[in-house]
């Protein structure tokens, strides 16, 4: 295990290569869980202290936090306490299809700095909304006008004195949180909705009881900037936001509480297959058709699955990440890498700043918010992006890997083993073995293979010879299962894999159709059945 990882520490990209069953999807898992793992198990504190602590920002994770910091001025200036006082409602509402509107800033405009979703609540949540149908101005108590004094009169409070009773006579927690946010980013943490704020004060170890949404906020926040003052962090809120919710998936969690209990990988391993019709737009970076606020059709470009992850290992140096390719072959790789063919060999190193070396241009311009009009075409695959590829060699149905990919990638054989084969089936793993390895007595190395009689001239014992996962019968530790509960299983797949892959590949000509291949071929049919 130690040599491949070593080979992958060097080379940054390695594909595991070998005959069908042997077991190279496991070890790429295997390889991958040692690149991650954390040499001790963490809390999810200690994880985010070590997180703040390593974290170092990148000409990407700055420039986003200047795009962010110029929308908050931006707002700040569209909507001072002066204009807040005396807004109309044409200034506060949606509904218009107006795209300056207060509302239409808390909910799209600043979306990038803590999402503020209305929910089923709809447009109903900011109290006031336009109804195109029946083209006027509703509201869900007073009088849109009366209702809209006293929202001058809450939010006049909450800006210039960071009071909310008004505001939550109103409002919810969420949308006050927003608003404050907004105006106050250094003071309230950009994470809005109850569930995710218990899900991130169990992470800090605070303890709510008591507290409402307002006050938990500003709990978390002040646990953040101790870290980071600490650490004298270049981190930014928005920076962990982010990852917060990528590592503990607190999206998916509809629990009050994180579901992880410790955290034992300090980066992150992300497992795809490819197929014949994958292309540079489904793997690299490429265009989405998406619905805007006005129902309007539109086109944006956005990181695909390699992009999204080497972005990740960008931002987070300190940690590895791994990207497992299963069936790499399946796919015509140099259409799908595209340019990053090149960046595979270069790759950036933070402590080198060689972004010039490093960089190549993609066909696709990555605009990082609405106010960026040119966008970023640079692609960038740092040192602790590591690509594992998994290649069965006995698929014909595949073409080749060209010349151009081969050189960037390491090759290595994983081969059948007998160590793991179950012992009551090991004298059929070596009896179908020497069908295609002439020497095989179970020791038998990649460099000292030599090609049975049985099998055709035309292939390599290598990359046909069935592996020893189609002979292995163990229990949830790692086992062997006994022999009562083990035949069945073994039998099974011997009747219902081994053999019809056998079978096939004498109709194909990979093993030969000879007195020695009839006679093993009986005596596995009248031993499992056919």
């Amino acid at each position: 295990m130690q040599d491949k990882i070593d080979i992958l520490e060097y080379k940054k990209q390695i594909i595991l290569q070998g005959p069908p069953g042997t077991g190279k999807t496991r070890m790429a898992k295997m390889l991958a869980f040692e690149l991650t793992k954390s040499e001790v198990k963490l809390s999810p504190f200690e994880y985010i202290d070590w997180y703040i602590k390593n974290f170092k920002s990148s000409k990407k994770t700055r420039k986003r936090n200047v795009d962010h910091s110029n929308l908050l001025k931006e707002f700040s200036e569209v909507f001072p306490i002066e204009t807040i006082k005396k807004m109309s409602l044409d200034q506060y509402c949606l509904g218009k299809g107006s795209t300056t509107s207060f509302c239409y800033w808390i909910e799209v405009g600043l979306k990038d700095l803590g999402r503020f979703s209305p929910g089923q609540g709809g447009t109903t949540v900011y109290g006031i909304y336009y109804s195109k149908e029946d083209e006027t101005y509703k509201s869900t108590s007073k009088s849109p006008e009366e209702l809209l004094k006293d929202i001058q009169i809450a939010f006049s409070d909450l800006i210039e004195n960071e009071d909310y009773k008004k505001a939550r006579a109103l409002f919810r927690y969420s949308y006050i949180l927003k608003i404050l946010n907004s105006y106050f980013p250094e003071k309230y943490f950009p994470i809005l909705s109850k569930q995710h704020l218990k899900s991130i004060a169990n992470i800090f170890n605070i303890d709510i009881k008591g507290l409402n949404d307002i006050e938990i906020n500003k709990k978390i926040n002040d646990a953040f900037y101790k870290l980071k003052n600490n650490y004298s962090s270049e981190i930014s809120s928005l920076d962990l936001m982010g990852h917060l919710y990528n590592k503990f998936k607190i999206k998916e969690n509809q629990f009050d509480e994180v579901l992880i209990d410790v955290v034992d990988e300090l980066g992150e391993t992300k497992l795809i297959q490819f197929h014949p019709a994958y292309s540079y737009e489904d793997f690299v970076r490429g265009i989405v058709v998406e619905t805007n606020q006005k129902s309007q059709v539109e086109y944006k470009v956005v990181n695909k699955i390699l992009g999204d992850f080497a972005q990740k290992a960008l931002e987070n140096p300190a940690a590895n990440f791994v990207l497992i390719i299963d069936e790499i072959n399946r796919a015509n790789l140099p259409s799908v890498l595209g340019e990053l063919i090149y960046a595979l060999e270069y790759r950036y190193d933070e402590e080198k700043q060689n972004t010039k070396e490093a960089a190549v241009e993609s066909i696709y311009a990555l605009k990082q918010n609405e106010k960026d009009l040119e966008g970023d075409i640079t692609l960038i695959l740092p040192k602790n992006l590591y690509i594992i590829g998994t290649m069965n060699t006995a698929d014909r149905s595949v073409g080749h890997i060209d010349y151009a990919i081969r050189r960037r990638f390491a090759f290595v054989d994983v081969l059948p083993r007998i160590e793991p084969v179950h012992p009551e089936i090991k004298d059929t793993f070596v009896k179908i073995s020497k069908l295609f390895v002439k020497n095989f007595n179970g020791l038998v190395d990649g460099t000292s293979i030599e090609n049975a009689d049985t099998l055709a001239s035309d292939f390599r014992a290598e990359d046909v010879w069935l592996g020893h996962s189609y002979f292995i019968c163990k229990n949830d530790d790692g086992i062997d299962k006994g022999k009562t509960e083990a035949d069945p299983i073994l039998k099974m797949k011997m009747k219902y894999e081994v053999i019809p892959i056998l079978k096939e590949y004498i109709k194909d000509g990979i093993l030969l159709d000879n007195d020695e291949i009839k006679k093993v071929m009986k005596d596995l049919l009248s031993e499992y059945g056919m």
